[in-house]
């Protein structure tokens, strides 16, 4: 095993050094929570997309019994032209029931509000029901709820 170590470079060795001590730090992050109703766990984040616009990089984040939702709406192809509409976010118990849903603006167009590739959002939930297992967030054009 030793002469085998010394024909690898010292990069890959460095590589698969490295590899081998983290390897028991990802295994367990892969068994990871199940997303529920204790503060700090993850919460499960479905997206939904149409008209070309599709929501990416979704967060979101249990805070003091509140749940920060954030993000931002990306053209899904070349498309020129403003971005416009407003981001539905529904908060969904574990068999998918709503149990509460708001929307909100975009804010910060990347990079000009004529032409944007993007537009982020941002929202904060209080109150948020122990039984909140996902988040379902979608982009909508026309006025807001």
């Amino acid at each position: 095993m030793k002469s085998m170590l010394k024909m690898l470079t010292r990069p890959t060795r460095t590589l698969l050094l490295a590899l081998a001590l983290a390897a028991p730090l990802c295994a367990g992050a892969a068994a990871g929570p199940v997303p529920g109703a204790i503060p700090g766990e993850p919460i499960q984040v479905i997206i939904e997309s149409g008209n070309g616009l599709t929501p990416a990089g979704i967060s979101a984040k249990r805070q003091n019994g509140a749940l920060e939702v954030s993000g931002r709406v990306e053209k899904r192809y070349d498309r020129r032209g403003r971005i416009r509409g407003h981001v539905d976010v529904q908060l969904l118990d574990a068999q998918g029931k709503v149990l509460a849903e708001r929307s909100t603006a975009l804010i910060h167009f990347m990079p000009s509000r004529r032409n944007p590739d993007y537009a982020t959002f941002l929202l904060r939930l209080e109150d948020v029901p122990g039984e909140a297992a996902a988040v379902r967030v979608s982009h909508r054009e026309g006025p807001r709820l």
